[in-house]
């Protein structure tokens, strides 16, 4: 059923691969490696604070899942259990994972990307460098994040969460965590929580 509906969407070319980047289809994963075992998983990881901040900031579609990014604290709830069903997952089952991080992507686009291309047995063409005209190329793009594919990487959205640090206050506690499991450095400021 799954190839049928795919196939309604896409061609699908004996040795090609589908990558389906829906984030939150990390609650799936389970079932997903029971039904394909040979699948892969990329973890695209970011700051989890600026994660948070940006799926709050972004106009979703509501729908029950997109309903957990109306506030803050709802969207740290829905982070701290969907990482936490992600490091169940990893724990138990034998999957094949890397991990690219956007704070090294927006530094290093190449060097970023590679790993994960080659994880995936790809390797880097110089025409991904030109990802801004390929989107614009492409029509519409239907996901939320539309505008940001068609500009060059920008780092301005890095951090961005400091700003917001009396409205992130509540929710900091969890967050903050989750920086230090992945290995993010917190600022002087917070190292109380």
């Amino acid at each position: 059923k799954y190839f049928e509906v795919l196939a309604q969407h896409i061609p699908l070319d004996e040795g090609g691969i589908w990558i389906d980047k829906l984030p939150l289809n990390i609650l799936n994963v389970g079932p997903l490696h029971r039904i394909f075992p040979q699948s892969k998983f990329v973890i695209a990881l970011r700051h989890p604070c600026d994660c948070v901040l940006s799926c709050v900031m972004k106009s979703f579609q509501l729908n029950n899942a997109m309903a957990n990014f109306l506030t803050l604290e709802h969207a740290a709830r829905a982070y701290d259990k969907v990482m936490s069903l992600w490091l169940h997952y990893q724990s138990t089952l034998d999957l094949e994972i890397v991990e690219s991080r956007y704070e090294n992507l927006i530094q290093d686009l190449q060097g970023t990307s590679s790993p994960v291309l080659e994880f995936l047995g790809l390797q880097w063409e110089n025409s991904l460098d030109d990802y801004v005209e390929t989107a614009r190329n492409r029509g519409r793009i239907r996901t939320p994040s539309y505008t940001q594919v068609t500009q060059p990487l920008y780092t301005r959205a890095r951090g961005r969460w400091e700003n917001y640090r009396e409205q992130m206050e509540p929710v900091l506690p969890v967050l903050l965590k989750w920086a230090d499991h992945w290995g993010y450095e917190r600022p002087e400021w917070a190292t109380h929580y």
